[in-house]
Parts: C-alpha cells; sequence; structure tokens
C-alpha cells in the first residue's frame, strides 16, 4: 500500500477536527500509517509543534517503527515528538514529578526476577500466614507479584482493597448479598478464584464483571483476603522505603501524581496539544485512565484500536547480484554499505519506501567522476578537512557561525575548520556558499548581510576587530539574528542543526559547551586481514560524552547516566547495535545538558587519525568537501566534491531502510538510509472510551493490504468463537476485513511467476506428539524450497527467509530447531540472547561459585578448562581421577600438589591466585575480586588487544557483566561476593538474563522462528502456526 494515497476511510481518520476519535482499524489496514499521517497533518496543517504532540505505544519496537514513519513524512528535522511507550513516557513523568508526592527520582527499576528477590529478602516483613508455608516459605511469591500486579493494572491501591476486603468481612457476618464496588471501577468478581490452596498462583480478581454477585463466604477465606490486602500494602511501603519500583508502578505512580497534584497535570495538558494512542484495545483501566486524565477537557485525543528523503528511480545500488536500480531493489535483499574504516559490507533492506513528489533534487559531483542526485533533504555523509592546505585552498566559502547565547554572524573564510578554530568562543559553522573567488564570496557576504540583518563582525575580540566587548553584545540585544539567519536559511534551502565543524568542549571562565558525539558503525580496529570488504562484521553504534563541567555531571548522574571518571573529566560511553535508541539517548542528554552535537561516521579510512564525515543534509554539501565513494575492490575512500547543482522537478523517488549499518551505496557514493531520527487489556476499555467522551467519532478501516482475502475470512470465522466478548457485537459495528493486495501478492509470488494468481491456501497439519509435528513441518519446508529451487537461476538464492514457524512462547521452540538442525536447513531463532549463557560469562560466574564453595568440583572444573587458565585436558582428568579415588574436593587434590617438587607452575600460580582472592573477598567488593582475577589470569591484557570480531564480543559481554556487577554493588553496598553469587544463581534459576552482545542474525538466508508476540506487523511468504494445543494456545491462565 502506498503511504502516499490514503483510501476514504484513512484519510477521514488523518484530517479529522471535531474532537474525539477512535479509529478501529483491523489487522493490515495501515493504522500505523494512519497515526503517522495524522502526526503530519496535525503539524503541518494545525500548525502543532512537534513537542506538542504525544504519542503512546505498547512496545519499543512499535514506537521505534512509529519514530521511523514520522521521519519519513516530516521535513528534516522535526525530532522533538513525544513517541514512546506508556512505560517509557511514565518512568520520565515520576522522575520529573514524583517528588510532588514523596518519591525518590533517583529509584530503581526491578526486573522480574529482582522483583521476587526483593520479596524474598524481606519475606519476612510480611505479616503472612496461609501465603507464607512453613515447609516452603517462597511457595507464593511469584503468585503474589502476579496478584500484585494486576491489581496495579486496575489501579486498585492498598487503602481500596483494604476497604474492600473490611466491607466484604462485614456483609458475611450479616449474610447479606455482597456487590461491592471501587470507585466505579466495577464490582470483584468471585475472590474464591485467590484462594487455589494447592497452588503457587493466585488469579486475580477481575473489576470488570458488572453483573456478578458472590456468596457463601467462608471465614478462612476472608482472613485470606486480609492477609492478601495487608501484603501488598506492605510490599508498597517496602518499594518506597529503599527507592525501587516495578514496571507497573510506573503507570500507576503516574496516574497518583496526576490525581494527588491538579496543578502538575494541568501543566501537561497545556503542553500536549493533541494525545495519540496505539492498540488502545491493549490499555488496562490504569493506561486508559491516564490517557483520559491527560486528553483533559479539550480531549484532543485520538485512539486507534483492534479487538521524507529519497533517490530518484535511476539510481544505482550495489547487490550481490550487480547494480540494480533502486526501483528494483526488494525488501529482504542485500545491498552493500560501509561498516567504518573503509571496510564494506552487506547488509539487508528492511523496507522499499516509494513516493510520488514535487521537489528539490540536489545532484553531487566529485574529483573522480562520481554522481549522485537525491532529494535536498536525503541525509548524506561530508568529510571536512581539519586543515587544507596548498592547492586544496580551490574554494571561498560564505559561512554562518553561531554562538550559544549570543546569536549568529556572517563571514568570509577558505577553510571552514580553521576559521572556527579561530573563534574558540563560537560553537559551530555552516558553510552556505562555495565560490571560486573571494571578491564573489564578499559580495554575498555583504548582500545577504545587509538584506537579513546579519552582523559579520567577529565573536572574539582581537586587535583591530571594528566592534568588541559590550558593544558587540549591544548589536546581538538589537539584531534577532535567530529570526534573520532562518530566513535566509529557508531561501537557500539549508538545514541550520547541520554544521560543517563544530568546536570542542570547554570551561573557560563564562565559556561552558558540552560536546556530544554520535559515531555510527564505531569500529575499535581496522582489519589486518581485509581492507575493504568484511563478510559479517560486528556493527555497533557509540554515544559518547566527556565533561569536567560539575552541574552536567550532577545533571546525568541524577538523571541515572553512569559516568566514568578519567584522568581529568568524567565520561559517559553507551555502545549498541541500536541505533535509534542511542539516538533517544542523545535527545534526552541533550535536554539535560544543551549539549552541540556531532552526529557522526569515520566512514573511509585516509591518512589521517579519526577523519569523521558529518551527517547533513544534500542540501549542506558544497564543493572542496569530501563524501565517501566505493571504489572497485569495495574499499570506502574519500572523494572531493567539485560541483552541486539543484533542480525542481516531480518524480518516483525511493529510499531504503537498511539494518545494522543504517547506509548503502547509491551511485558509489555511501548514504544514509531513511530511518534515524529521533501490560489486562478488556473491549470495555473501548466501549468506556465513547462512554467518556459522547462526542467521540468512530471510524472504521476494514481494507487489510498484507493478506488474501481467504486468509481473512478464515480469521473472522476462527475469531467468532470469542463472540460476545469483542469489540464488533458489543459496538455493533462491521470488521469483517476485506482485501485490497495485488492478486500476485495473494500466493506470496512473484508478479512475472506462473504462480502469481494462485489463491493463498490453508492447511492442517495434525500429529500425536510435538516431535512428530515438527518433523512434519520440516518436511513441508523441505518441499517448499525444492519447489521453489526448480524455478530459480543458478545464482538465485533459496529463500528460507521467506519461511517462518510461529511459537506460542520461545521455550515451545526447541523441538522445531532439533528438527531443522537435523535435516541441515538454516534457521535463526528470534529469541533473546542471554547474556548469563555466554561461555565467557558463565566461566565467570563458575569462578564466582568456586570462591564461594571451594568443594563446587563443577565449577571448579569449568575455570580449569577455561582459557583464562587453559590446563590441558589430560592433565584435568588425572586431577578428576584422583580426587575421586581418595574422595577428597579437586582443589584439595590441587593445593596438595602446590607443595610438590614437581608440581606444576600453572598449578601452582592458581591455588596461590585463588588464597589471594579469598583473601580479598573478605573486604572487597564482587567487582573488584573479579576484576583482580582478569588481572592475574592476564586476561585483561589479552582483551586490549582486540584482533577479531570474536575477541571483540566476548570482551562487550563480559563487560555487560561487570555493568551488572555494578549495578548489584549501587543496590547492595554491603554486599560480598558471596551476596553476588546467591543473587545470580537466582536471576539464572528465574529465568533472566540481560541481553549479550550480538551479531546481526537478519543477514543469513534461513527459516525463521519466533513468538506470534514479536510476529506483528511481519509478513512472510509461508508461515507455519505451530504448537496450537488446547489449553496452551492460548493459555487457559490468561484470564480476563
Amino acid at each position: 500500500m502506498s503511504e502516499m494515497r490514503l483510501n476514504e476511510n484513512q484519510k477521514k481518520a488523518v484530517e479529522y477536527d471535531g474532537g474525539p476519535l477512535l479509529i478501529i482499524a483491523g489487522a493490515g489496514t495501515g493504522k500505523t500509517t494512519v497515526i503517522t499521517k495524522r502526526i503530519e497533518w496535525l503539524i503541518t496543517q494545525k500548525g502543532l509543534k512537534p513537542e506538542q504532540i504525544l504519542a503512546l505505544t505498547f512496545t519499543e519496537k512499535a514506537a521505534q517503527e512509529m519514530e521511523e514513519r514520522v521521519d519519513q513524512i516530516l521535513p528534516f528535522g522535526y525530532t522533538q515528538t513525544w513517541i514512546m511507550t506508556f512505560h517509557g513516557f511514565c518512568e520520565r513523568v515520576v522522575r520529573s514529578e514524583g517528588v510532588h508526592i514523596g518519591l525518590d527520582p533517583g529509584f530503581n527499576i526491578l526486573s522480574a526476577a529482582e522483583t521476587q528477590l526483593f520479596i524474598r529478602d524481606h519475606l519476612f516483613e510480611f505479616d503472612l500466614n496461609y501465603f507464607r508455608p512453613q515447609g516452603n516459605p517462597t511457595k507464593f511469591i511469584g503468585g503474589l507479584l502476579t496478584h500484585f500486579s494486576r491489581l496495579k493494572d486496575d489501579a486498585v491501591t492498598p487503602d481500596e482493597y483494604i476497604a474492600w476486603v473490611e466491607g466484604l468481612e462485614r456483609e458475611v457476618k450479616s449474610n447479606e448479598v455482597i456487590s461491592n464496588k471501587v470507585k466505579g471501577k466495577g464490582e470483584i468478581r468471585n475472590p474464591k478464584s485467590l484462594l487455589i490452596g494447592g497452588h503457587a498462583e493466585i488469579q486475580n480478581p477481575k473489576l470488570t464483571d458488572y453483573e456478578s454477585r458472590v456468596t457463601n463466604y467462608e471465614p478462612e477465606d476472608i482472613e485470606k483476603f486480609k492477609e492478601l490486602a495487608n501484603a501488598y500494602q506492605t510490599y508498597e511501603r517496602l518499594k518506597v522505603k529503599h527507592s525501587v519500583m516495578d514496571f507497573s508502578d510506573l503507570i500507576s505512580q503516574t496516574v497518583e501524581i496526576f490525581t494527588k497534584r491538579p496543578n502538575v497535570l494541568l501543566e501537561y495538558q497545556k503542553k500536549f496539544k493533541a494525545i495519540l494512542v496505539d492498540e488502545f484495545q491493549d490499555t488496562n483501566y490504569a493506561q486508559n485512565h491516564l490517557a483520559i486524565l491527560l486528553a483533559g477537557k479539550n480531549a484532543q485525543i485520538s485512539v486507534v484500536a483492534d479487538d521524507d528523503q529519497c533517490l530518484p528511480p535511476e539510481t544505482k545500488i550495489i547487490t550481490p547480484r550487480g547494480s540494480i536500480q533502486i526501483d528494483k531493489i526488494k525488501k529482504g535483499e542485500m545491498v552493500l554499505s560501509a561498516a567504518g574504516k573503509g571496510h564494506t559490507t552487506f547488509s539487508k533492506v528492511l523496507k522499499v519506501f516509494k513516493k510520488t513528489k514535487t521537489t528539490r533534487f540536489v545532484t553531487i559531483r566529485t574529483k573522480s567522476g562520481y554522481k549522485v542526485t537525491a532529494t535536498h533533504n536525503h541525509k548524506m555523509f561530508c568529510y571536512v578537512p581539519k586543515k587544507t592546505y596548498g592547492s586544496q585552498l580551490t574554494y571561498k566559502y560564505v559561512y554562518l557561525m553561531h554562538r550559544k547565547g549570543l546569536g549568529w554572524r556572517l563571514g568570509t573564510t577558505n577553510d571552514l575548520s580553521v576559521r572556527l578554530r579561530l573563534e574558540r568562543t563560537a560553537d559551530r559553522i555552516i558553510g552556505i556558499a562555495a565560490f571560486t573567488s573571494f571578491k564573489e564570496a564578499l559580495f554575498y557576504e555583504a548582500l545577504w548581510s545587509l538584506k537579513y540583518a546579519i552582523p559579520t563582525g567577529v565573536f572574539s575580540a582581537r586587535q583591530n576587530t571594528v566592534i568588541t566587548g559590550t558593544y558587540l553584545d549591544r548589536l546581538y540585544c538589537e539584531l534577532d539574528t535567530e529570526t534573520s539567519v532562518k530566513r535566509l536559511a529557508k531561501d537557500l534551502g539549508i538545514d541550520l542543526s547541520s554544521h560543517h565543524a563544530s568546536s570542542g568542549a570547554i570551561i573557560r571562565g563564562e565559556n561552558k559547551r558540552i560536546k556530544l558525539y554520535l559515531t555510527m558503525c564505531a569500529r575499535r580496529y581496522k582489519s589486518k586481514w581485509n581492507q575493504g570488504f568484511l563478510q559479517n562484521p560486528l556493527v555497533s553504534h557509540q554515544l559518547k560524552m566527556e565533561t569536567s563541567n560539575i552541574p552536567v555531571i550532577n545533571a546525568l548522574t541524577q538523571a541515572g547516566y553512569r559516568l566514568v571518571e578519567g584522568e581529568k573529566t568524567w565520561v559517559y560511553r553507551k555502545q549498541s547495535s541500536d541505533l535509534l535508541a542511542l539516538g533517544n539517548d542523545l535527545k534526552r542528554i541533550e535536554d539535560l545538558t544543551g549539549a552541540v552535537i556531532d552526529y557522526r561516521f569515520e566512514a573511509a579510512s585516509p591518512h589521517i587519525v579519526g577523519a569523521y564525515s558529518l551527517v547533513m543534509p544534500s542540501s549542506n554539501l558544497l564543493p572542496g568537501h569530501y563524501v565517501p565513494v566505493v571504489t572497485d575492490k569495495k574499499k570506502v575512500v574519500y572523494d572531493q566534491i567539485v560541483d552541486v547543482t539543484s533542480t525542481v522537478s516531480k518524480s518516483d523517488v525511493y529510499d531504503l531502510e537498511v539494518e545494522r549499518t543504517h547506509n548503502f551505496v547509491a551511485d558509489g557514493v555511501v548514504v544514509h538510509n531513511s530511518i534515524y531520527r529521533w501490560r489486562g487489556a478488556a473491549v470495555y476499555n473501548v466501549l468506556d472510551f465513547k462512554k467518556h467522551f459522547d462526542n467521540a467519532k468512530f471510524i472504521t478501516l476494514i481494507e487489510n493490504y498484507r493478506s488474501s482475502q481467504k486468509i481473512l475470512d478464515a480469521s473472522y470465522a476462527l475469531i467468532q468463537h470469542n463472540n460476545p466478548d469483542r469489540l464488533e457485537p458489543q459496538a455493533k459495528i462491521d470488521k469483517k476485513l476485506v482485501s485490497r493486495i495485488p492478486p500476485h501478492r495473494r500466493a506470496g509470488q512473484n508478479p512475472t511467476s506462473s504462480a502469481g494468481t494462485q489463491e493463498s491456501t490453508i492447511n492442517v497439519i495434525w500429529e500425536e506428539t510435538v516431535e512428530d509435528e515438527a518433523e512434519l513441518v520440516v518436511h513441508e519446508i523441505e518441499q517448499l524450497i525444492l519447489e521453489k529451487t526448480k524455478g530459480a537461476s543458478p545464482n538465485e538464492s533459496v529463500g528460507f527467509n521467506d519461511i517462518a514457524i510461529l511459537v506460542r512462547a520461545n521455550n515451545h521452540a526447541e523441538p522445531f530447531t532439533r528438527a531443522l538442525s537435523r535435516h541441515a536447513i538454516p534457521y535463526q531463532f528470534l529469541g533473546p540472547g542471554k547474556l548469563f549463557k555466554q561461555e565467557e560469562v558463565k566461566d565467570l560466574v563458575a569462578y564466582c561459585r568456586f570462591l564461594t564453595n571451594p568443594s563446587d568440583d563443577v565449577s571448579l572444573y569449568r575455570v580449569l578448562s577455561s582459557p583464562s587458565i587453559n590446563i590441558p585436558g589430560k592433565d584435568i582428568q588425572w586431577l578428576v581421577s584422583a580426587a575421586k579415588k581418595v574422595n577428597l574436593p579437586l582443589f584439595k587434590i590441587l593445593d596438595t600438589l602446590k607443595s610438590s617438587d614437581n608440581s606444576d607452575h600453572t598449578i601452582l600460580r592458581f591455588v596461590e591466585m585463588v588464597y589471594r582472592h579469598m583473601e580479598l573477598m573478605k573486604h572487597h567488593s564482587p567487582g573488584e575480586v573479579l576484576y583482580y582475577y582478569l588481572k592475574d589470569t592476564g586476561e585483561l591484557d589479552r582483551m586490549r588487544d582486540i584482533e577479531s570480531e570474536w575477541q571483540q564480543k566476548r570482551v562487550e559481554n563480559m563487560s555487560a557483566f561487570f555493568n551488572r556487577i555494578k549495578a548489584f554493588e549501587v543496590q547492595h553496598p554491603e554486599s560480598s561476593l558471596v551476596d553476588f553469587t546467591k543473587y545470580i544463581d537466582f536471576l539464572m534459576q528465574a529465568g533472566e538474563s540481560p541481553l549479550a552482545s550480538q551479531i546481526d542474525w537478519s543477514q543469513t538466508n534461513a527459516v525463521k522462528i519466533l513468538t506470534v508476540h514479536s510476529a506483528k506487523g511481519l509478513e512472510f511468504d509461508t508461515v507455519f502456526l505451530v504448537n496450537a494445543v488446547d489449553k496452551r494456545f492460548p493459555s487457559i491462565n490468561r484470564k480476563d
């Protein structure tokens, strides 16, 4: 579906201007498009500022997708729109405003496993009897937490819960019919469902059953309710005392702030003129209430529920099968992209964007003959040398220079970087035009200065300057240079947010400048083995700030950012493969510090250290500067721009969203891709929206652009089994979807394929066991691939990545991964990468376990076998055999050998090291003990000398593990290695682990295995919905 051509109902939803709006959108009907286009309409047609719009989603993935789409449809520079998850927004509010209700803004957020550990550590501070059995005191911890969380979801406070129990007790004693309500939220359905005595699971009393009446309670039931209510109150008190929160607290505490402090709510209501909520049917009571509170009296709220930068079509893109025009590039194809320091690699195209527009196109020609045309706002990479020499000083530039707190000025120079360094008080410089003679440059400097009222006097007072000191300040007070420069930039088509050079961080007198660097594809080393193309490099991006500014350091620390003390400064550094996430962090840090930002990329590898190109739109590129180009050997070098021209025309334009590297090669020039910038649900929430806003407009989207009619009809017939608890019968609307996909897509075929007109098919696989089901699924995949291979050309890859296996939960995937492995079919399990399951981290955990329990032979065996100790396998087996013979712990055997004259030096050093570390354990933190382990084994030195991607991944995983240690030490400052080992063991038993460093999976042509939840919004030609077993899919314990 073209995002630029909306159907009738989509257009109505985008342009509705009559108050509250409820959009009922089925799967594949373009609801994200509608939201993003509505944001565009609100800004461009209604005059709202981006920061006056709040768009709330449920997942980071959805928020990122929305951010990307908004970026693609708005002009360059619109980065202030609040597009985030409910939890992300609420965390921001609670940290900023929580002090108004007595909350510590520096609170820590507990993960699911950490909340269980928190209750376990404070279990005997709870007044529990039934729910803390003597034989197994921790039996009900998980059930208690689930119960508390569901209470939070329905915005039930401890006081309300206690009042409900007290009322229940009075009515039971008087043998009256129970019909209690909690603040209009509905009645509590039969709470006996809570009291499953033989089970560790506690079901939640829902607050949405309006007709239920419950009787026949026993006295012991009431006592259990009291126990739960008091435990809930204790849990909330303990969290406040220890400055921690769980995820459900973020929503409920925000609602409490807005409810108890109307002045704070009013500030946010004034701030946001428009509120948009995606997946509104998934909101629980608290989230629903939050959205309605924010909407306020003006009720400018749009909710969606379901039960531009480009290149012209002839642009050549380098792929594994040669250069192909961009209009022929398909989703899933591999394209050449820059990986940093002169290297290239192939990256996957996630999306292809097409639009028809009349716009200004900029054509850049280079000294070596490269030529590329792009829309004026397409992001490019521009390298400006730190100094230009001799014959290279060909061009004379008119520039704009900016000094924070003062304003802008015009000037001329033949070297932008040197000119900026001469004025150390200036922050940024932007070249706006290039000429071949100084006379012409001086003419335009004078013309634009007079025409737009922009001064030319320098910022730094020097000898012979015309205006200095207080007179210079007065000049800028008299002239509104900010407005003037915006007019000039608009007339010339210049983007003021993208500079050619910026000054470094400084604290000198009144001059305080903060620098923040976001570096794409931040490679730590240049490959020794390959000077150009890399097969599968580790791609990681970096956000870095280095400062000695005390207020800035305090602001970042209070906001939760971890800074490391350097020799003279404090450093914040974050490395991630998620460029969008780093961009979000960048924006938050910019808001906190007012930093000058360099968004950069060391694309090529010239004979200069740190030759970073800056990201800027093509309209800011000037002759004399450099762009990264790709040579015949797939190596990236910088090539000088010799000519820049522009024309206005109407054309189809295209762009690609490229995975990992976020760039691709267009007509030989490296360009940026399109994307960078910045928990109980019920139908009742949707119905309540119309009840709350009686003037709300309903618009239903039923045209589906993803699936064939056969699949839509089958889905519709299946979902009827959920009646009457569905929105369609409740709201009396028609939600039956109509397919609008082209005929050739109905079989997932290419339009030229002979099978292109076949209709989609739905088949049922039935087997007695999951193992047999997995074998049959694999057999079907083999048959599909065989059919594809028959019609494929010799060089065409077989489309394994067009096949997906969807499971209910990650742990249901194992039978299918085993079956695929047996049949040598490549697959990618898109589940979480577990840090605690990485070999190098398991080695460190094993050493912790051994130090705290020297009789743990299993852990010691792993330590001895690790690369850090590296005792030969045959020697370890002899030691194990010797320990078994005398029935002693393995370490006792090592200790005995230490005193032997023939002892191995490695064993001697290891035993001595262990005794040193056991001594350290008495007074040193867990992190310090493990640091000395890395140092004493030589691992620390090896970590500094990284020569391969495997080594880099290993180092990053160990670094992530030490971050977890640091976080534990901050929360438990008096903790020992014994405490930390117990903590890690608990996390591992609970199945929780941080993400490991990962090399991107999706470049591989393989069958994708993922959960139904994470597959939302993705498309595959063939899908296997497996393990569809009654009481499992859907799960029986997931009730309303």
